[in-house]
Parts: structure tokens; sequence; C-alpha cells
């Protein structure tokens, strides 16, 4: 994806950026001056503020220095803590976590995650989030079917897929023509600074294209959710045959036309 080597620490702006995960182990040093503010939704009946979401299941705390590992403070991250130590979640925890991310107004939400049929107050939630340039970024899911998953099969909600080391869709990758852009799910160590975990999985690919788009709000002003959409439309690296299509979306956002 071409992430610049160093981040420009000139920039005023700051970027805010909900992670709607299994929480963040706050022993975590490596990007600990990134974390905003962390909360609990899983463990009372709507979202607490936590100084620690005690990350046992450790998701979201790889999936957070993936997106934040390297950058500046002025990345700021609030892990929303709607999965179990098991990974499991439920759709209340779900939509009270966005909602926090919709009062915390955040600029992206990201959803390393996958809900296997359509739900209205999901949905809903999504849609009212959107409605207020809130970018959403959501896996499509690991089972290798041409299906993508929700949320990330809603128009409101960027869809990625995963490709390999060879640049071409992963088996696991889900696609359909709601993909939008692919990101690494079967990654190398040298995409990314101090992440020595690796898997694989469309959760992965995800996080990247999150951290894509939190470098692009650093560097530039951006007035709503479709304009930043033509943005990474037009800085991908075409992937499979020529222009759009359902296995790999529009390509891989090539980070550095992006911040040109």
């Amino acid at each position: 994806m071409n992430f610049p080597l160093k981040i420009n620490n000139s920039s005023k702006n700051k970027v805010k950026i909900a992670i709607l995960d299994s929480g963040f182990d706050h022993e975590e040093s490596s990007i600990s001056l990134n974390i905003f503010k962390s909360y609990d939704c899983i463990s009372f009946e709507k979202c607490t503020l936590k100084e620690n979401t005690k990350d046992k299941y450790g998701h979201g705390t790889h999936i957070s220095k993936i997106i934040a590992s390297g950058t500046l403070p002025n990345v700021q991250l609030i892990p929303i803590k709607i999965l179990s130590d098991t990974g499991n979640g439920d759709i209340n925890a779900f939509v009270n976590g966005i909602n926090m991310a919709i009062k915390e107004n955040v600029d992206i939400i990201n959803l390393s995650l996958e809900i296997d049929k359509d739900i209205s107050s999901v949905y809903k939630v999504i849609k009212k989030a959107y409605d207020r340039d809130i970018i959403i970024v959501a896996a499509s899911g690991n089972n290798g079917t041409g299906k993508v998953s929700y949320p990330g099969k809603y128009k409101e909600v960027l869809s990625v897929g995963s490709y390999n080391n060879f640049f071409e869709k992963s088996q696991f990758s889900q696609y359909g023509k709601e993909l939008d852009f692919v990101g690494p799910g079967e990654y190398m160590n040298q995409e990314i600074e101090n992440t020595d975990q690796v898997n694989n999985g469309t959760s992965l690919a995800t996080a990247f294209v999150t951290r894509s788009v939190a470098l692009f709000y650093l560097e530039n002003d951006v007035s709503s959710n479709i304009h930043l959409y033509s943005y990474l439309k037009n800085s991908v690296i075409d992937l499979n045959q020529k222009g759009y299509d359902i296995h790999t979306g529009y390509g891989i956002i090539n980070v550095e036309k992006l911040l040109e």
C-alpha cells in the first residue's frame, strides 16, 4: 500500500478513530499516546468510560497497533469494547458502540468484524453515522464466498477484502459487487512497524485501509465522506481485471499517491 516511511510531523490536523472490537491492552506502550478514551459496551447496559478495557482476546489491540503504530499523537484512538474475551458480541453492544462513536464526534469508525445478516437496527445506526460524514470501514468477511458480509455490504460503508503476498485476492476473502478496496490481510511484517503478531484475515486489511484514511485526514481538510471516497478511488493500484471488479473492488489504495 506504499505507506510513507515517515509521517508528516508538521500537521496541525487531528483525526479521531473509534475501533469497535475486543478492547485494548493498556499495557501496550507502543501506541499508548494515541489512546484518547476507552469505552466498555458489553459489561453494562450502556457504554461506560473505562481506563482499561482489558483486551484478553487480543484482536482489538492488534487492530489498534496496525492503525496507529508509528503515527503521531494526532491520531487519536477510541477503543470501544463490543466483543467479549472470546471474540463474541451482540447487536445491542454494536449499536451502543456506534452511538458512542457518534457522540464522541469521531472521523472514522473501524469495524474489523462481520455480521451474518441484515439487521434493521444495525443499518439504522450505520446510516446515522454516515449522515454525520463519519467514514465507516468494515471487513468483507473471511469465508471466501461471493457474498460480502454486513455491515460491509451496506452502501454507506467502505468494504475491505484481502490480498496476499502475490497481490492476488486471498482465498478466504469474501467478495461481491459491494466490495470497495482490498488491503494486506496476509501481510508481511514490513508493512507496519512494531507489529509482531501475524494473523490472516480481512480484519487486518480493514485496519490498513483505516490507517490510510487517517493519514489522509492528517494532511487534508475533508469536507464529506463522498469527497474522501473520490480521492481513495483515484489513488488505487488496480488488480485483477482493468477497472472495478467484484473480487478486488477498485484495488489497493496507493497511500503515497493519496498523500501527494
